[in-house]
């Protein structure tokens, strides 16, 4: 348990929940502090998969190298060019954590509680207001928690986890929606 507690800072694990964002790495090649291999072993992961990365290494740059390490034009551009879409936009989630309590939840979807503490729990959900479902697959996951506020209040809602489905009607205030997984899933 004492080794899982510092899963959660292990970035290379949890690099697929970068990929509906824009990243920009900018590293000091001169950094003696966190090593630039780790921004160059990152290029090369999310070269493999992630459509709209930036990736810029500072020559001579240390850990900290003046006003233009905070101050550097090119991400600020990068930033402006790019909107974050808006949860109503985005239908479909993958997201991974190893602790709930620091990060639990992307979009509409939160894990409240793991079968295993601090092992790698992973949520694989597609979202169809239309039908009025949510389908997915979960890894290590007790009890998910929706936020089901873009479902009409009243409507039918079909839950289909880890191949369980379950029938649910949107209340009035149609927020929060808790399942209990099946052991095991």
């Amino acid at each position: 348990m004492l080794l899982r507690a510092g899963n959660q800072s292990d970035v290379i694990k949890l690099v697929q929940n970068y990929k509906p964002l824009g990243v920009y790495i900018f590293h000091g090649d001169a950094d003696r502090v966190v090593s630039v291999n780790y921004a160059r072993q990152m290029r090369t992961l999310l070269g493999g998969f992630h459509p709209d990365f930036s990736y810029n290494e500072y020559p001579g740059g240390e850990h900290w190298f003046g006003d233009i390490s905070v101050d550097w034009k090119p991400i600020f551009d990068f930033f402006q060019w790019r909107k974050r879409p808006a949860d109503t936009a985005v239908n479909a989630i993958d997201f991974t954590t190893s602790n709930p309590g620091i990060s639990d939840a992307y979009r509409w979807a939160s894990i409240r509680q793991q079968l295993q503490p601090l092992e790698y729990s992973r949520i694989r959900l597609q979202r169809n207001r239309t039908a009025g479902t949510i389908v997915g697959e979960t890894e290590n996951v007790r009890i998910l928690r929706f936020d089901l506020q873009d479902f009409t209040p009243g409507a039918a809602l079909t839950l289909k986890l880890d191949g369980t489905e379950v029938k649910h009607t949107a209340g009035r205030n149609p927020c929060i929606c808790c399942a209990q997984l099946p052991a095991g899933s």
